[in-house]
């Protein structure tokens, strides 16, 4: 899915879920990549606020019922 800004500028993002387990709560990120980074539990995903192209990821994964 392509999104157009405002500016007309227009790009398609890339995005990945993974679902993992945490084995410790210290965690390295690359702070030069990431802006924010959470964690959530299943059960609150669809109170997320989300751009419309995560719908159909959280979908395929089982994580929202439309």
């Amino acid at each position: 899915m392509f999104i157009t800004y405002p500016n007309g500028d227009r790009c398609a993002y890339v995005t990945a879920a993974y679902e993992c387990r945490l084995e410790s709560d210290s965690l390295t990120l690359e702070e030069e990549e990431l802006v924010n980074v959470a964690w959530f539990l299943p059960d609150d995903v669809p109170s997320l606020s989300t751009q419309p192209y995560v719908a159909p990821i959280l979908t395929d994964a089982g994580l929202l019922v439309r």
